[in-house]
This record gives structure tokens, C-alpha cells and sequence, in this order.
């Protein structure tokens, strides 16, 4: 029993690991939200191939609710087409969630930041 129990976990863990491959070459970021292929749907259809690709990969916009964060890192490369993100992370360094800033203003970036970091 234990060892398809082990088997499940497994096969979960590379079908996480393959949808986000795969939603990551569809051009959508690990920390996309519900809320914005609603946004999306607006402007497409919500019968229209890229709202259900959308939905497919994103999560639910209370899943984050609530975390904070130790500090972020802003990583900007030089590179044409590669949008800036932050980097969400704990204590120790560690990175917990990658978000894409790209054509946030600035107003936008101070209050997730305000949100999301740790005033301690």
C-alpha cells in the first residue's frame, strides 16, 4: 500500500513539474492568477483557445493570500523580451514565488511590496 501511495506522489509531482513546463512555454508565469485570465476573457472571449490555456495554468487568487515574504530581489536582465521579476523570499534565502513585473508602474510594485513584505 505504501509504495503506490509513494507512486501517486510521484506521478503528481512530474505532472505539476510538466504543466508548469508546459504553461511556461505557453508564455505564463508560475504565479499567474484566475483573476487575470478573468481580466483576459474580457478582451478575447471566454470561448476563445488562450482564455482555456490560461485557466489551465493558473491558481487561485486566495492560494497567496495571506503570505508575506522576508524580502524580495528585483532581477532586471538585459536581455531583449525578458521581462523584470521579483523574487519572494523567506528567512533564509530561499525563493518561494517568482513574479513577472513587467508594465507594472511604479505605484503598483510599492504597494505589492507593501502587501507582501515582512514590516519587521
Amino acid at each position: 500500500m505504501r509504495v503506490g501511495v509513494g507512486v501517486l506522489l510521484l506521478a503528481s509531482a512530474l505532472a505539476d513539474d510538466a504543466n508548469e513546463t508546459a504553461c511556461r512555454a505557453l508564455g505564463f508565469a508560475p504565479s499567474l492568477l484566475c483573476s487575470s485570465c478573468t481580466k483576459l476573457s474580457e478582451f478575447v472571449g471566454a470561448g476563445d483557445a488562450l482564455f482555456h490555456e490560461c485557466r489551465g495554468c493558473c491558481t487561485e487568487d486566495f492560494s497567496n493570500a495571506g503570505i508575506v515574504y522576508s524580502r524580495a530581489v528585483l532581477d532586471v536582465t538585459y536581455t531583449q523580451g525578458a521581462p523584470p521579476n521579483l523574487f519572494m523570499q523567506d528567512v533564509s534565502g530561499a525563493t518561494l514565488d517568482e513574479v513577472s513585473i513587467a508594465n507594472w508602474k511604479v505605484e503598483h510594485i510599492e504597494e505589492y511590496l507593501s502587501e507582501k513584505l515582512d514590516s519587521a
